[in-house]
């Protein structure tokens, strides 16, 4: 399982893909926006101002996450490393079609067509998160994608998605046994922080 420690994670600012509501997965490198690149400037202030700031930054090897990663971290100077195994769901065939046909599909469980099993997604996300939190000082940033935070919450049986670009997120580990051992907040765009709303709610 994934080890218990503090961390932060943060899906990439808006991308191309996300303007034109197409899917792009693992197979598509779909670009920042100017807007996504200053939702990455917006986050880096917050960054900056944490009573604990990040003491490294793990991020996907798509652009829109390995840039959304270069920018936060242009004046805070942190280690990095990138790992393909926290890149989206490859989505196969259905890359580049439009993204209600990739939601409709997830929400009935289904794997698309030439594409990756929702059973291997979640177990490449489990070993690269693990490896992440693991083998960096605490608390560590991941950068990645919307897919990257759904597969975590489905790890623990937990909803974590409508995740918004460059929405910050903070992982405090719990001292009680729950289901899902972290308790979750959230930053807004001022750096006012949160607990998640979907804290309470089970699959």
């Amino acid at each position: 399982m994934i080890p218990v420690r503090p961390f932060y994670m943060l899906r990439h600012g808006q991308s191309e893909a996300n303007v034109a509501n197409v899917i792009a997965g693992r197979g598509v490198d779909s670009p920042l926006t100017l807007q996504g690149r200053a939702e990455a400037e917006t986050v880096r202030n917050i960054l900056s101002q944490l009573d604990i700031p990040p003491q490294a930054i793990v991020h996907s090897s798509l652009s829109r996450a390995r840039d959304t990663a270069y920018i936060v971290n242009k004046f805070l100077g942190l280690p990095t490393r990138e790992d393909p195994n926290l890149c989206e769901f490859d989505a196969g065939d259905l890359e580049g079609s439009p993204y209600p046909v990739f939601r409709d599909l997830v929400s009935r469980g289904e794997d698309p067509p030439g594409g990756e099993t929702h059973i291997a997604f979640r177990e490449r996300i489990r070993n690269a998160l693990d490896l992440a939190i693991s083998q960096n000082p605490s608390p560590v940033l991941v950068v990645s994608h919307g897919g990257v935070f759904r597969a975590f919450g489905e790890i623990y049986q937990f909803p974590l998605r409508g995740i918004s670009n460059c929405t910050l997120y903070e992982f405090e580990p719990l001292k009680d046994s729950h289901r899902i051992p972290w308790r979750i907040w959230c930053y807004d765009a001022n750096g006012n922080k949160a607990e998640h709303i979907l804290q309470a709610q089970a699959l």
